[in-house]
């Protein structure tokens, strides 16, 4: 925001940051339908653990940078992505944080998670 570094730097560290969340948040609905189908939503899903907010601020993170994101000119395909993420994200960081807390207070704790022997 204070125009000390270049757009297209912060054009840069924003896109790896989206491509490796991309990645990540894959493999995490993966391993989530494989624990769905193995233990069903309520046991496969609904189990609380800290890490659950730490991926939610890592979404409100990505929000905020995205909204600070000196997109110009010649860039406009990344600005559709960008206002993509203007318009969903809010909605997703949102609905995660309710989901969270309502797992928090209903669902299992973290000492009684799947074993660790039929964790993927």
């Amino acid at each position: 925001m204070s125009g000390v570094v270049s757009p297209i730097i912060l054009v840069g560290v924003w896109v790896w940051p989206m491509i490796a969340f991309i990645i990540v948040e894959g493999i995490e609905i993966a391993r989530s339908i494989q624990r769905i189908k193995r233990y069903g939503w309520k046991k496969g899903l609904w189990i609380y653990h800290t890490s659950q907010w730490a991926r939610n601020f890592t979404f409100g993170m990505f929000l905020a940078f995205s909204m600070h994101l000196p997109l110009q000119g010649t860039l406009t395909p990344l600005r559709n992505v960008n206002d993509f993420v203007l318009y969903t994200a809010p909605y997703i960081v949102i609905s995660l944080f309710i989901i969270e807390v309502f797992i928090a207070v209903t669902g299992r704790p973290s000492v009684t998670k799947i074993p660790k022997t039929a964790s993927m």
